[in-house]
């Protein structure tokens, strides 16, 4: 059989058109076309995306009960801490072994410690201003008043304790504090929600 020429005029370097080889490349330029579209696709998705903001993060829990295991000036201490919403933070340690069952207790402008069933309170804190129970809840009531509190990543942010520089970690659905760390007073602890 014989097949049909075109009759459009041949270069002498072309092979001869014929019915086959139009086709043939009608489907490789149709072909060349939809991959051009679709790469530029590609390319332009996500041009037009409104990025997206992440979710506002709760306030600082103002009420809550945790485990803190903490590192004070090379010391390993583990203690509860307990905070009401009436102000009334509670300090207990569990380690060192010989300060077990120590309490440091703040309502309002009342400090109390007590210690096997033995309690002294009176008008302010007698402890050293920079002792581990005082920095913990001097830190702590900072973060939840808001005071100078920024947010520098998400979950991560930094406020000023006692002209320290405090570094907070925070779940931003609950607003508790998962980490609270001031590398001047050399403080790092981890609070852990698991009482």
């Amino acid at each position: 059989m014989r097949e049909k020429r075109s009759s459009l005029p041949q270069d002498v370097f072309q092979k001869p058109v014929t019915r086959k080889t139009d086709c043939r490349y009608s489907i490789w330029i149709r072909f060349r076309c939809l991959a051009v579209v679709w790469m530029l696709a590609a390319l332009f998705c996500g041009c037009g995306a409104v990025p997206m903001q992440p979710e506002p993060a709760a306030p600082p829990a103002e009420a809550f009960q945790c485990r803190i295991q903490a590192s004070y000036r090379g010391k390993e201490i583990s203690c509860t801490l307990s905070r009401t919403l009436e102000k009334k933070t509670a300090v207990t340690i569990e380690l060192p072994q010989q300060a077990r069952g120590l309490s440091f207790l703040w309502n309002g402008d009342v400090f109390s410690l007590e210690c096997a069933g033995l309690s002294v309170s009176g008008d302010s804190c007698p402890l050293p201003r920079h002792a581990f129970a005082p920095v913990l809840y001097g830190a702590v009531e900072t973060v939840i008043s808001g005071e100078g509190l920024a947010e520098t990543a998400d979950g991560v942010w930094e406020s000023f304790y006692d002209a320290a520089r405090m570094r907070i970690e925070m779940d931003r659905a609950t607003g508790q504090i998962t980490r609270l760390s001031i590398p001047e007073l050399s403080l790092d602890a981890i609070f852990l929600y698991d009482i």
